[in-house]
């Protein structure tokens, strides 16, 4: 419950003041192991970021991090 109100938080943070206040980089070497939690909420909460960080920056420059994720976590993005 930790890890996955920790992942709304960041995602929430990314929201409201966007990537030029918010230190993105960190964020998104952990999205990987968000993914691959065991827990749904965490893996939830890690394609809401996902899809909140595409809003602000685009699919492009997060498609190498994207590339990593399995093919149906891919596909819910």
């Amino acid at each position: 419950k930790v890890c996955s109100g920790a992942v709304q938080t960041i995602r929430h943070i990314l929201s409201v003041f966007g990537p030029a206040q918010f230190p993105v980089k960190d964020a998104v070497k952990c999205v990987s192991k968000w993914f691959g939690h065991r827990d749904k909420d965490v893996r939830r909460e890690a394609t809401d970021f996902m899809v909140e960080l595409c809003r602000w920056v685009g699919r492009e420059p997060l498609e190498p991090y994207m590339n990593e994720l399995k093919a149906p976590q891919q596909k819910d993005l």
